[in-house]
């Protein structure tokens, strides 16, 4: 199972490594987390599941 840090460093590099965008997209309300931000689905196994989940989703163009 993949870490909170290990997908902050996924969402990192899905931004080409702008750090300051990354934590933008981190703080905005996703549609597919039910509107709740990236952020605060990480704060459990089940939540960084999900989002780690989104970012696979977004990396090979399937957008929701």
């Amino acid at each position: 199972m993949q870490t909170r840090n290990e997908s902050l460093l996924q969402i990192t590099a899905l931004f080409e490594g702008n750090e300051s965008t990354a934590l933008k997209w981190c703080e905005e309300p996703n549609k597919v987390l039910q509107w709740k931000t990236p952020s605060e689905m990480m704060d459990s196994d089940k939540g960084v599941m999900m989002v780690t989940r989104l970012i696979l989703r977004i990396e090979h163009g399937v957008y929701s």
